[in-house]
C-alpha cells in the first residue's frame, strides 16, 4: 500500500486532476465519512467533469503517474477507468457531465490538503444507482446521521419518481418510521 495510506492516494488523485484543471469530487465511502458516516474502504471513487478529449487526457495522466489496471479489467472507454496505484489501492474514475455536481461539491481539509467531495445529496444519488447491499446500508446510515441536513428539493429535481420513492422508503427505515421490510415492498 502507499506509504501513508488512503489519504496519500486521495492527495495524488487531487494533484493530478488539479494539474489538468479538471473538475472532480471524491465520492464513495470516503465522502460518506466527510458527511458523518465513516465506513472502512479500500478504494477511491472519483467523479470527473471533463470533455471527451479531456477524459482521454485524464486517463493518460493517471497511467503516466504510475496507475495501472492491475488485475482488474480496466475500462478506459469514455466514462469509466478502473485503476490501481503501485501500492495496490483501487482508484475508480467516473465521467460526470452534470456541472451542478461540481458546483455543489464540498471542499474539506483532508489530512492537510483541501479536497473536493461529493455533496451529501449527490453521494446518495450515486449510491442509489448501484443498489448493492453495502450501498443501501450506507444510504441508511447517511440518512440517519444527516436527518436535518438533506436537500430534499434537490433530490426531487434530480431523481426519477421510482428512485425518489425508494429513497423515501430508505429514509423511513433510517428514521424509524418503518421496518426494514418496507424495502422489499
Amino acid at each position: 500500500m502507499e506509504k501513508g495510506g488512503i489519504e496519500d492516494v486521495v492527495h495524488r488523485v487531487a494533484k493530478i486532476l488539479e494539474k489538468l484543471k479538471a473538475n472532480y469530487a471524491i465520492g464513495g465511502m470516503l465522502a460518506g465519512a466527510i458527511h458523518g458516516y465513516p465506513v472502512a474502504t479500500f478504494d477511491v471513487d472519483v467523479s470527473v467533469g471533463v470533455s471527451e478529449e479531456g477524459w482521454k487526457r485524464v486517463v493518460r495522466a493517471f497511467l503516466r503517474g504510475g496507475f495501472t489496471s492491475g488485475e482488474r479489467p480496466a475500462v478506459h472507454e469514455l466514462g469509466t477507468a478502473l485503476l490501481k496505484t503501485p501500492g495496490g489501492w483501487n482508484v475508480d474514475l467516473f465521467l460526470e457531465t452534470d456541472r451542478e455536481v461540481f458546483e455543489r461539491a464540498v471542499k474539506v481539509e483532508y489530512h492537510g490538503r483541501p479536497i473536493r467531495f461529493l455533496s451529501l445529496e449527490d453521494l446518495l444519488r450515486y449510491k442509489l444507482e448501484f443498489r448493492r447491499m453495502k450501498d443501501i446500508a450506507h444510504i441508511i446510515g447517511l440518512l440517519r446521521v444527516n436527518k436535518d441536513r438533506i436537500d430534499w428539493e434537490y433530490l426531487k429535481r434530480k431523481l426519477d419518481p421510482e428512485e425518489l420513492e425508494y429513497l423515501e422508503r430508505l429514509r423511513d427505515v433510517a428514521w424509524g418510521r418503518r421496518g426494514a421490510t418496507a424495502l422489499f415492498g
